[in-house]
């Protein structure tokens, strides 16, 4: 039989974290009357576009604003506002046929009043990843040689699945509403379980909505709703591994309010967008090595990029952090309630559990009777939050997504201010891994003539069947057949007999 490889393409998809960087969107927003104070500002970034070409990124998106001030009437007013950003990352990758991946997290806000107008400034970080694919051809089968054979198993990246859905809530306030002032929402994900041709998601959001009553006092009213979402995907299987993201599309938001007597029903519609990368698991039979019986050969091996999947974890954990208002603050007499509540995750790990350490914001908003003022003041809430890992996925990657629900704040002794909350995440958790892959073989010069008929090899530490058939040139059946006693693993120091047939001519 003549000597005759056989190669078969493997294509497997990776993710690669390309770095960070920050985007500052700084603007006067338009106002109808003249600001005296500001008494709370959020702010929610989305990424809607990416596209890469060569080693530049391209990417733009929308910060939504939400602005609580006293305007110079001394009445009570709000403002939502969006913005669009766009910017430009320089990779050390080409980012030609990769999939980008960007997330937008706003880390920072500040306002400053200028003859009566609102300056707002956002720092928005944004995570930047990038799926690529890795591509080689591998050894599956070579005539004339005697070969070995096993499973490689890798993932391939098999697409986008993408769903946009309107979350639909009406939320009862028992309460004489004057006007409604913002909306802040709040998304997380609970679970995700993956079928053929479609996906569960499991999730919830939080609708903090800050309003006015008749009697011109702020305060705020939160609700949580959770949701089951089945998504279509083509490329979807049982068991494949999606790496998910949910945000709230906030320049779409509809918000409608029907005001009673005691009390007012407010209409949220809510454009959800989720995004899940799929991996799907693929099997191949390649050739892991082989020898030739009469020469000698060489083998090149190449290496490939693949990402190995684990099980993605979900989890909540109650925060709480306390403020001691300064002596000069106006005396606490009754919490109306938080508003412009935000998450930052600033570092991840996993070892034996991951963990997820950041800071949650929120203000609180207070009364004091002696004055008849409406106050406020930021509360940060660091926070250390663990899960143990599932089975071998110690060292691993984590990509997080976090929310913030049942946020309440409390007033001890007037002056003691303490912030209570459920912290919502979810991580899906993955390894790259480099495999070697034989990728070409030749025959080379013939090996000279064995002219023993009888050939002895005293077996070392970790010798198999495999080894020893490959060091005396035979084949594993002939090595099996003349020494029977010989099963894997062999004890160290073990002799093994090789006869071969001679003819002798006189």
């Amino acid at each position: 039989m003549a000597f005759e490889p056989k190669y078969e393409k493997v294509v497997s998809g990776y993710r690669e974290n390309l770095g960070t960087t920050q985007v500052v969107v700084d603007f006067r927003l338009p106002m109808n009357d003249s600001v005296s104070k500001v008494i709370c500002a959020s702010a929610k970034a989305i990424v809607c576009n990416v596209e890469g070409l060569e080693r530049t990124l391209n990417y733009n998106g929308f910060v939504g604003f939400h602005v609580i001030y006293k305007n110079q009437e001394g009445l009570i007013e709000g403002v939502n506002y969006t913005a669009e950003f766009k910017d430009k990352y320089d990779a050390n990758t080409d980012l030609n046929n990769t999939t980008p991946v960007v997330k937008a997290n706003v880390v920072d806000i500040t306002t400053s009043l200028d003859n009566g107008e609102v300056k707002v400034s956002a720092i928005i970080e944004l995570d930047i990843d990038t799926i690529k694919t890795s591509e080689i051809n591998a050894l599956v089968g070579v005539s004339d040689m005697v070969v070995k054979q096993e499973d490689f198993s890798y993932n391939s990246f098999d697409g986008l699945v993408y769903d946009k859905w309107e979350q639909n809530h009406d939320i009862e306030i028992k309460d004489a509403v004057k006007k409604v002032l913002g909306v802040d929402v709040n998304t997380y994900i609970e679970k995700v379980v993956p079928n053929d041709k479609y996906l569960t998601l499991k999730g919830g959001v939080d609708v903090e909505i800050c309003y006015l009553t008749e009697e011109d006092v702020l305060r705020s009213s939160s609700q949580s709703f959770t949701f089951s979402q089945e998504i279509a995907g083509d490329k979807l299987q049982d068991l494949s591994c999606v790496q998910s993201a949910l945000y709230n599309d906030i320049n779409d938001n509809k918000i409608t309010t029907t005001i009673d007597v005691d009390s007012t029903m407010v209409n949220v519609v809510l454009p959800m967008v989720y995004n899940g990368y799929v991996f799907n698991l693929n099997t191949i039979d390649v050739v892991v090595d082989a020898y030739s019986l009469n020469n000698f050969s060489k083998f090149t091996t190449s290496s490939i990029e693949t990402l190995g999947c684990c099980d993605s974890v979900s989890w909540e954990e109650k925060i709480n952090n306390g403020l001691q208002l300064d002596e000069n603050a106006p005396f606490v007499d009754e919490v109306l309630g938080t508003c412009c509540d935000n998450i930052v995750v600033a570092n991840v790990t996993v070892n034996d559990n991951v963990v997820v350490e950041g800071v949650a914001h929120t203000t609180l908003v207070y009364l004091n009777k002696e004055n008849k003022s409406i106050n406020s003041v930021e509360i940060e809430i660091p926070f250390s939050s663990s899960v143990d890992v599932p089975y071998n996925c110690e060292d691993a990657n984590a990509l997080v997504s976090a929310g913030i629900i049942n946020v309440v704040g409390k007033a001890r002794r007037g002056r003691d201010l303490e912030v209570t909350a459920m912290l919502m995440l979810y991580a899906d958790l993955y390894k790259n891994k480099e495999e070697g892959l034989i990728t070409q073989v030749s025959l080379e010069d013939e090996m000279p003539e064995n002219e023993c008929a009888m050939s002895f090899y005293i077996t070392k530490e970790g010798d198999t069947v495999w080894d020893i058939a490959k060091e005396m040139a035979i084949t594993t059946e002939d090595l099996l057949a003349q020494n029977p006693d010989l099963t894997d693993p062999i004890p160290t120091g073990t002799r093994v007999v090789v006869y071969r047939q001679r003819v002798v001519q006189y």
